[in-house]
């Protein structure tokens, strides 16, 4: 196994640990951040509509 791999198991390990190994908070937490950079108008975030469109070419 690559140190990259290693490093990255690692690092899902200690963010799983973080969360109670708990998807659901893990998840929570995702959109709670999506929320807070959405409002900062710092990032971009490709519309939901915009991303359907692209599946369709995939």
């Amino acid at each position: 196994m690559s140190d990259v791999m290693k490093e990255v198991r690692e690092m899902r390990l200690k963010i799983s640990e973080e969360f109670g190994n708990d998807l659901s908070k893990f998840i929570a937490h995702c959109q709670e951040v999506e929320k807070e950079w959405r409002k900062s108008g710092k990032y971009k975030f490709v519309r939901s509509d915009v991303r359907s469109e692209l599946r369709s070419f995939l």
